[in-house]
């Protein structure tokens, strides 16, 4: 998941990408089940969310002018790096609600898990659960969770405070993070007097304005998506259907598309027939 371009002050832009659905608030309706449906089976390019406001876009390049492209650079960096590792592995890692064609969040070895620790500090993906390798950590499967205000809409936040003094944690209604909820089962939260019987998010998903609850996490192979009509390969990356705003994520200029021609000259990433199990039919998710 990655929040609206002219958020980089603070605004809400909707923009069309196959991975992102940044838009203001409102209630939930069929409309969006509707949209989710949308989507091609065969990999090629898919807007799944039509643009509302596109021109906002331009909107937001006037504003950061020559600082737009590095802005877009650093706002997605976590994703680039998650959806580059997954062109060469053929592993696909999404958070996202169950019934979406796309991610609300590429998930990469430095995202966050709900037990506080790292995908990189958990086991690696072996078809089943992926339980967490910190010593006495009683994580059973890794579960995405924002670690970032960015992720959650909450942009001013972040200049409030120097960046190296900031620490923005998940919040429960409870009013304590998830770091002090138990990471399994229905994870109530641990603190003394507290009588939190399970996790309840306090904020929303930037990319579809739905709470943290109704998105799960998805280990995927290539031949995964390619049968459930998600993208994989370069259409993967983000904004692969905006040129600029893809090279902008990948290079910070808009105009500078080296590294997708690159990326595009390398072999293709390994099969996910081939190279890994196949997940299992359901998220990855704690056991109850």
């Amino acid at each position: 998941m990655s929040p609206p371009l002219a958020v980089l002050e603070g605004d809400e832009v909707e923009a069309s990408s196959q991975h992102r659905q940044a838009k203001p608030r409102k209630p939930r309706g069929q409309k969006k089940k509707a949209a989710a449906k949308t989507g091609v089976a065969d990999g090629t390019m898919q807007a799944v969310v039509p643009a509302g406001k596109a021109e906002l876009v331009l909107v937001a390049k006037a504003m950061h002018r020559d600082h737009f492209g590095k802005h877009v650079e650093e706002l997605f960096h976590l994703e680039k790096e998650a959806a580059l590792k997954a062109l060469r592995t053929g592993l696909y890692v999404g958070w996202r609600c169950p019934e979406y064609l796309w991610d609300c969040f590429r998930v990469g070895d430095h995202s966050k898990c709900f037990c506080g620790h790292l995908l990189n500090e958990h086991q690696a993906y072996a078809g089943a659960s992926v339980p967490c390798a910190t010593e006495r950590c009683e994580c059973q499967s890794f579960t995405f969770i924002p670690s970032r205000p960015e992720d959650v809409g909450e942009f001013w936040l972040r200049r409030r405070a120097p960046p190296e003094s900031f620490a923005w944690r998940a919040k429960c209604r409870c009013e304590h993070s998830h770091e002090k909820h138990v990471p399994r089962a229905s994870r109530p939260c641990r603190v003394a007097g507290c009588f939190c019987k399970c996790f309840e998010s306090t904020f929303l998903c930037a990319a579809c304005d739905r709470r943290w609850e109704e998105h799960e996490t998805f280990f995927e192979t290539t031949e995964a998506r390619k049968q459930g009509g998600l993208p994989y390969g370069e259409n993967y990356l983000l904004f692969a259907e905006m040129p600029e705003l893809r090279n902008a994520v990948l290079t910070g200029k808009l105009s500078d598309d080296s590294a997708y021609q690159a990326l595009l000259a390398e072999p293709p990433g390994p099969s996910g027939s081939h190279a890994l199990p196949l997940p299992s039919p359901d998220p990855q998710r704690p056991p109850e």
